[in-house]
């Protein structure tokens, strides 16, 4: 999945909270949403959809705590790495014909 801006926005809108949260309050969004989901604790017909939804909130969280990627991301839009390079959504195309238009 190619993580943009957009993606970025829409992870920290899933877990209901925001970039300026902190990491222990957005460990305990993840931890209370994924209890309220979790696929172990539905019965068999709910199953199915609980893994959907929790691979959704899982993802989500994996995002805006992979402080890699978040470096990498900040480095970019703050222009401290040139608009030449690959961008951080891993697409083919350079940075600025991508996520820095």
């Amino acid at each position: 999945m190619r993580r943009t801006r957009k993606h970025i926005a829409e992870c920290h809108e899933v877990l209901g909270v925001t970039p300026e949260t902190p990491r222990e309050e957005v460990k305990r969004a993840f931890k209370r949403i994924i209890m309220k989901h979790h696929p172990d604790l539905k019965i068999d017909d709910e199953k199915v959809v609980a893994e959907e939804v929790s691979k959704l909130y899982i993802e989500a969280y994996k995002v805006i705590t992979d402080d890699e990627f978040l470096a990498k991301v900040a480095a970019f839009e703050s222009g401290a790495t040139g608009k030449n390079q690959p961008c951080y959504c891993e697409s083919d195309k350079k940075y600025k014909h991508c996520c820095g238009r």
